[in-house]
């Protein structure tokens, strides 16, 4: 193909007098390739003015490109430069310094710090597109290793949260058995006290009877006592 003519396919055979039926056939299948040719660059590059309105869509659409929360800057710079590159092709300069222009504007809030670092120490008319998309994945990365950091210390946090919370029931559930354990031996403490006194308000007597059993009570009536080792 021609550099200099993207619409003839190569130069046309001449004809130097001789061998003309070779010469013929020659052209014969020139003029088919030419026409060929013209019809596919008709119908997938179509009139200049399908070319214009292509071209102004794909603008249109570069514009509109923001790169969203959950993107990372490899997913959006790769959809921007498609754009960029389909709009190259049909033949439209598009120079890097407007591509750095939009991606510095089009990038979520958590960049802002990184983007007003490279305003003030770059000039943004000499930044390639690749060293921008270098220097931001870069604050990208320190970006995830602090968000990994928070949510290990938050579960950590909420592991020993946890962990207290157990603790605590679990001694909730033990307190009122013990309680209830010390409070029926002070009951008994009690009724013994109290049975030691009324049986030795109530006779007179000078002698005392003990029962030596597992109650060990004593009495001064030895009636009082069903069954006596003397």
């Amino acid at each position: 193909m021609s550099s200099n003519n993207s619409s003839t396919l190569s130069n046309p055979p001449m004809f130097t007098g001789e061998n003309y039926s070779v010469w013929t056939i020659k052209m014969k299948a020139f003029l088919k390739a030419q026409e060929a040719w013209d019809t596919l660059k008709k119908e997938f590059d179509g009139s200049s003015w399908v070319k214009g309105n292509k071209i102004v869509t794909l603008k249109r659409q570069f514009e509109m490109l923001k790169m969203q929360e959950t993107e990372t800057v490899h997913q959006y710079t790769n959809k921007l430069m498609d754009v960029v590159n389909r709009i190259r092709l049909h033949g439209e300069e598009f120079p890097d310094r407007r591509v750095v222009e939009k991606i510095i504007v089009s990038v979520p809030d958590k960049f802002e710090s990184k983007i007003s670092a490279i305003e003030e120490s770059c000039d943004l008319k000499e930044l390639t597109i690749t060293e921008l998309i270098s220097k931001l994945q870069a604050h990208e990365q320190r970006l995830v290793m602090k968000t990994d950091e928070t949510t290990e210390g938050a579960f950590l946090a909420r592991a020993k949260q946890q962990r207290q919370h157990q603790t605590q029931h679990q001694q909730a559930q033990y307190r009122p058995k013990q309680q209830q354990q010390v409070n029926y031996a002070k009951d008994q403490c009690k009724e013994d006290y109290l049975f030691t006194m009324s049986q030795g308000s109530s006779l007179p007597s000078s002698s005392w009877f003990v029962d030596s059993g597992c109650t060990n009570h004593m009495a001064r009536d030895e009636n009082f006592f069903i069954e006596m080792d003397k």
